[in-house]
């Protein structure tokens, strides 16, 4: 939890909630808030929750590039990369 008292699993929960009203004006947002979710878990320590964060916006973003590739296509690499990074880590502590 930040010092504001809003964390980035609030976002996710508000971004989720908001993909069931308008799944396609709030997909971007979820995957954004998942990607930050497993950068706060990651800097926690917290390897296998990043992981399971990652893998979800790597999910939502894959879907969404592969409709609009010019929109959504650099923050789906993105996630790969720290998807990558986070495997690597996972791997390394066991």
């Amino acid at each position: 939890m930040t010092p504001s008292g809003y964390g980035p699993g609030q976002a996710v929960r508000h971004y989720r909630t908001l993909v069931e009203q308008r799944p396609d004006a709030h997909l971007p947002g979820l995957a954004m808030a998942l990607n930050n979710q497993a950068l706060y878990m990651s800097a926690l320590g917290r390897v296998e929750e990043a992981l399971g964060a990652v893998s979800q916006a790597v999910d939502i973003k894959t879907a969404l590039a592969e409709k609009r590739p010019a929109v959504h296509q650099q923050d789906l690499e993105h996630y790969l990369r720290l998807l990558e990074d986070l495997r690597k880590r996972g791997a390394d502590q066991k």
